[in-house]
């Protein structure tokens, strides 16, 4: 087998992300062991405060 380019197409078939129990969006981590969306298993949903956005579009500070 050669090495470089030609092998760089095989890491790309295994499954990385499945369905999270909590959220139900496909991000549950399966190595990681943590949901990208919600942050499972910590028991607070994730959120950062650049999430949120006020009625006229500007941050609070």
């Amino acid at each position: 087998m050669s090495k470089g380019t030609p092998s760089m197409g095989k890491h790309s078939r295994k499954v990385i992300h499945i369905r999270c129990r909590r959220c139900g969006h496909i991000s549950y981590h399966v190595r990681k062991k943590r949901c990208s969306y919600c942050g499972y298993p910590d028991p607070k949903w994730k959120k950062y405060s650049w999430q949120q956005k006020t009625r006229f579009g500007k941050r609070k500070h």
